[in-house]
């Protein structure tokens, strides 16, 4: 089910950056001036890094019991450097998150 809405995320976000890629000007042609090439902005994120993470556990109930987990993260690149694909392992005493 995680694994589903990342994808419906990504999906989002792509969507996204299509549509501002295609903005016109009042005359319905494509303003070519104001499009900036956005394709490196997350390049900073490739690579493994050590997480720690904090969920809370009841989330919209006013509990402020958490729950904490440590793992890794793998980010790397998709679609040509067009995306960014991050896979997530984390562990702690209330479970294991794999997404």
């Amino acid at each position: 089910m995680r694994k589903i809405q990342l994808m419906v995320i990504l999906g989002l976000l792509l969507s996204l950056t299509t549509k501002a890629q295609d903005k016109q000007t009042a005359r319905g042609e494509k303003d070519t001036n104001s499009q900036v090439d956005h394709q490196h902005d997350f390049d900073w994120e490739i690579g493994d890094w050590r997480v720690h993470l904090r969920r809370l556990l009841h989330p919209l109930t006013g509990s402020n019991d958490w729950v904490q987990f440590d793992g890794t993260a793998h980010v790397r690149k998709v679609w040509n450097g067009r995306g960014n694909l991050l896979e997530l392992e984390l562990g702690g005493p209330s479970g294991r998150i794999e997404a």
